[in-house]
């Protein structure tokens, strides 16, 4: 965000900054702005890792939706994201250094096996989208009822709130659970996961390891609100 003069930067994550050119450019730029908020601890540290920039953690904005208060219907809300090796989506070198998948293949087919045994063993499960790929994966690999993708956050917010419980892939899938106070099982495909779970206080699984069908309260929520509004608190206090 630049306001006149003023350079925000506001609710970011920071998934790290592998090559060179990238440590570069962040190390001339990001001390450079007025402020800096990310949305968990482990952004931060990857910022602070490669430049002195004055860095707070507040939380992910998404936390300021609200519920929509559908009716619940008694099924297990589904979201996973498409398997590892997509050509396009990103890179082995990423997969590997990032991610931590050092054997993709059988990532892959793992990640596949386990999906379909979570289907097999929750209770009356529903696939819920949240990108066309996600619903791409989902009608060829899951042989459970599934959502046609719609572009709307309202929709799949509203989606999410008619399930009882919710295992969530996706970082998005995750929030929107905790929104609505859904029990879950989150699968951290990537860190970026991994660092809401531990912020919702609830377990959570490699997608390619073994995973326990488990459904957990979330806690938190309300604090996480606050610190996300505190991302727009601060940019008001630094345009005033």
């Amino acid at each position: 965000m630049n306001s006149g003069e003023k350079k925000l930067i506001l609710g970011v994550g920071a998934p790290g900054f592998q090559s060179e050119k990238a440590q570069s450019l962040v190390s001339q730029v990001l001390p450079e702005m007025d402020a800096i908020t990310v949305r968990d601890e482990w952004s931060k540290e990857n910022i602070e890792a490669v430049c002195d920039a004055d860095v707070t953690v507040t939380a992910c904005p998404v936390f300021l939706y609200e519920d929509s208060q559908a009716e619940t219907r008694g099924r297990t809300g589904v979201n996973f994201r498409p398997y590892f090796d997509e050509k396009g989506d990103m890179s082995d070198s990423a997969l590997k250094e990032y991610f931590g998948y050092d054997d993709i293949e059988g990532a892959t087919t793992t990640y596949i096996d386990n999906a379909r045994r979570i289907c097999n063993q929750i209770e009356d499960p529903v696939f819920i989208p949240f990108t066309p790929k996600d619903e791409e994966f989902a009608r060829e690999f899951l042989d459970i009822p599934t959502y046609d993708y719609k572009f709307s956050v309202q929709k799949t917010l509203s989606r999410v709130s008619e399930v009882e419980r919710m295992v969530a892939t996706r970082y998005h899938s995750l929030i929107f659970a905790a929104i609505c106070g859904k029990p879950v099982l989150p699968i951290a495909y990537e860190p970026k996961v991994e660092q809401v779970a531990k912020r919702l206080d609830v377990s959570y699984y490699k997608p390619h390891k073994e995973i326990i069908v488990d459904f957990e309260e979330v806690s938190n929520v309300e604090q996480l609100r606050a610190a996300a509004r505190k991302n727009f608190k601060i940019a008001l206090r630094k345009m005033s």
